[in-house]
């Protein structure tokens, strides 16, 4: 009796842990699989795949570019430090967040983690996934560390997020 494999899923920050030597081929696989896709479509941005999936199209480009997904346990809680990514309501666009279990200091490192997220997949999606940084509410409107009354300077609880419109290969969205 042959052996089913498991489809491939990019790891998005929501799910288990996946790491080792097989899961850094089958992402690598996965990503050269989506530019052959481009490449057989002739299309200079994201191919169809990755507009109807932008969560997993950003979650793969995330992965490829060798950046940790965060990860939760049986149980749910959050048990790796890493980016999370998810769908914005209402929008074409993801949401990328850096999360990280309780005590271990992802909010101090998201500023800079985000960055580097939003890096990632202009770089290995040639442009498509057009990143941006956006503040929230909650940060009075600035992007990178702020200090909160009674922090004594230390950075608050990282409030920056990057999302990732998914846009057509003539710009719009």
């Amino acid at each position: 009796m042959s052996e089913v494999a498991e489809p491939f899923e990019a790891a998005t920050g929501d799910g288990p842990l996946a790491v080792g030597a097989g899961r850094t081929a089958a992402v690598r696989t996965a990503f050269e699989g989506l530019l052959n896709i481009r490449r057989v479509m002739d299309v200079s941005g994201p191919a169809q795949w990755e507009r109807l999936r932008p969560v997993r199209a950003v979650a793969l480009a995330l992965e490829a570019a060798g950046l940790p997904a965060s990860a939760v346990d049986g149980q749910g809680e959050r048990c790796a430090t890493g980016y999370r990514v998810s769908a914005v309501e209402g929008a074409r666009a993801v949401r990328v967040e850096w999360l990280g279990p309780p005590g271990s200091g992802a909010e101090y490192a998201a500023n800079e983690e985000l960055r580097r997220c939003a890096a990632a997949p202009a770089a290995g999606m040639g442009g498509a996934g057009v990143p941006r940084t956006a503040p929230s509410p909650l940060s009075g409107g600035r992007t990178g560390a702020v200090s909160h009354p009674g922090s004594r300077g230390a950075p608050a609880p990282a409030r920056v997020r990057c999302l990732f419109e998914c846009r057509g290969a003539t710009g719009e969205a």
